[in-house]
């Protein structure tokens, strides 16, 4: 891996596009707010970005499996960086939220190729886990760079900036992929256009992961996992303000440190799945299922800075963990045909997961208190992982047991 060129040009592309990205979300909310000025307006940004990963899962993920993933990654990189070039001269918030809703579009079609594609490069599955933690690490670090860049571009040039660095970021990225040098199936692209052909084809991806069983309960826990994200992500500034008592400027330590944990924990996951092998892989995810749920709870139960400040950085560690083993699992135990239709199957998942928790747990928190709402959550979520572990283990002595008494027999 250290010597695939093809893996670093693939690297860079990510570090680039990712850096501007986060640099263009900053951006984005302080172009609308200035121009509109209310909450109301920054609100309907999330349907923005989550309703193309529902409606565009079936197309995205087909598209990724039968043409090009190369082509496909760079025709999205082209098309959202003339998009951004587009939006700092819209000052119309409809005709913004549908530039943004076509730009997250591209962005939900490059995703399941984006991911898809990695196996091809980097060939040897047990290389797999390292290529996705160290993929990770640099998305991480790119997104903490990008906010930090992103505010000082804002504050020296103004907010436009942001969006022609952004675009200038996705053309690098196209051309990174460009010089990727991967074989591409002759009969990818073959007869999938049409409303019903497209529906058959991830019908058929649908099919292939109903009888990959460990496969699919990874993503169904990995989903119900991501609720504890949402959590996070949406409720955290509300914690610090009235679970902790302190100012919403401590915000950015929190998010600094769980950076931290993000990064330690991209380092630690090859070293906790050292065997790739599904069962064992479920097993580590199930375990840090059950612990990352446990700290939502704790963290409420427990007020203080310095004990938060240890379960924020313990959730980062956890999460990662989380994502790279699902990711993993995927690109191993699934045929890399029919990997773009899962993996858009799985981002569907957890993206609905974190507007599902955001919008439930918004609503427990106004009518009870953010404490009811993550001890709630985090408990059930806990009870649910320690019930999937028990049952992981003991259909797996079953199949033991059914294994050796098959040898005795012979």
């Amino acid at each position: 891996m250290i010597l695939n060129k093809n893996f670093y040009f693939l690297l860079v592309a990510q570090l680039s596009s990712n850096l501007g990205n986060w640099a263009y979300y900053v951006a984005l909310s302080l172009y609308i707010y200035d121009l509109f000025g209310n909450n109301t307006s920054l609100g309907f940004l999330a349907i923005t970005y989550t309703l193309p990963v529902v409606l565009l899962a079936p197309i995205a993920g087909v598209l990724a499996d039968k043409f090009d993933r190369k082509k496909i990654m760079i025709v999205s990189d082209i098309l959202r960086a003339i998009i951004l070039f587009i939006l700092p001269f819209t000052e119309n918030l409809i005709l913004i939220y549908l530039l943004v809703t076509l730009e997250h579009s591209f962005a939900v079609i490059f995703n399941p190729a984006n991911k898809a594609l990695l196996p091809l490069i980097i060939t040897e599955k047990t290389e797999l886990i390292k290529a996705n933690s160290i993929y990770t690490t640099v998305r991480t670090i790119a997104k903490m760079s990008g906010g930090f860049f992103g505010a000082f571009l804002i504050v020296r040039l103004g907010v436009k900036s942001a969006f022609f660095l952004d675009a200038l970021t996705f053309l690098f990225s196209a051309t990174m992929v460009l010089l990727i040098n991967v074989r591409v199936e002759k009969n990818q692209g073959d007869n999938v256009f049409g409303k019903l052909k497209i529906w058959n084809n991830f019908m058929d991806g649908i099919k292939v992961l109903k009888n990959e069983t460990l496969v699919r309960k990874q993503i169904i826990n990995f989903s119900l996992a991501m609720l504890n994200g949402a959590m996070i992500s949406s409720f955290l500034v509300v914690f610090i303000q009235e679970n902790l008592g302190l100012e919403e400027a401590y915000y950015g330590t929190f998010i600094s440190i769980m950076t931290a944990g993000i990064v330690l924990g991209s380092f630690l996951t090859p070293y906790i799945n050292k065997s790739v092998q599904i069962k064992k892989m479920n097993y580590s995810f199930l375990l840090t299922f059950f612990i990352y749920s446990t700290i939502l709870v704790l963290l409420v139960q427990l007020p203080y800075l310095t004990v938060s400040f240890v379960f924020i950085f313990l959730f980062g560690i956890s999460e990662v963990i989380l994502t790279i083993t699902n990711q993993t699992v995927i690109q191993i135990g699934i045929d890399n045909q029919y990997q773009g239709r899962v993996f858009s199957v799985s981002e569907a998942g957890w993206n609905c997961s974190l507007l599902i928790g955001s919008v439930i747990g918004g609503l427990l928190n106004d009518w009870l208190s953010l404490t009811f709402t993550f001890t709630t959550l985090g408990a059930i979520l806990a009870l649910y992982s320690i019930y999937q572990l028990f049952t992981f283990l003991k259909t797996s002595k079953n199949v033991n047991n059914n294994v050796q008494k098959t040898n005795i027999d012979s």
